[in-house]
């Protein structure tokens, strides 16, 4: 869909997919280049790079599989995403989250998420011009994530058939309830 109909919603079609290896990987090249910034804010502790970076993926990953965009994560400061104001690792994930967003679209790539969360963009934006599906019929929905669920809805008219069980749910450090 994000092909056929992303052009009215400002997306090149010639988009590359990444893998979530390339994903992670890049994350943390930007990120490097983000945190030599002299304005990047300071974390005080005792963290390493390499695990600090891993945290603040994790904690992106979470705010994606929710449906926060980068401008509505400033409100979120934890990996629980609470609302409150921003501490400096909140303020540093932010940024981070923003770097990488911007050079996802920057480039003409798309990971996972970014292809969820522009697939619901477009249907919200765009969703009376799209196909919508008679039937759908969902597999392992205990892993889907709230994210998921709201493209599941618009792409569905709201009608789904999901099959699921709650103790064999397996991904939700990726945001599945």
């Amino acid at each position: 869909l994000l092909r056929l109909h992303g052009a009215a919603a400002g997306i090149d079609p010639a988009f590359r997919v990444l893998d979530e290896i390339e994903s992670r990987v890049r994350f943390r090249i930007w990120a490097r280049e983000a945190l030599e910034d002299p304005s990047a804010p300071v974390v005080e502790g005792n963290r390493g790079l390499e695990d600090l970076l891993d945290d603040a993926y994790a904690v992106i990953t979470q705010a994606r599989a929710q449906g926060v965009d980068p401008a509505g994560f400033t409100k979120h400061v934890g990996a629980d995403l609470q609302v409150g104001p921003p501490s400096p690792e909140g303020r540093l994930i932010s940024r981070l989250y923003g770097v990488l967003d911007g050079r996802l679209r920057a480039e003409n790539l798309f990971d996972f998420p970014r292809l969820l969360f522009e697939l619901d963009r477009l249907l919200v934006t765009r969703g009376d011009a799209l196909p919508k599906y008679r039937e759908v019929l969902v597999d392992e929905y205990q892993d889907t994530t709230p994210l998921q669920e709201r493209v599941l809805r618009r792409l569905a008219s709201g009608v789904y058939f999901a099959v699921g069980d709650a103790k064999q749910s397996i991904y939700r450090f990726r945001g599945a309830e």
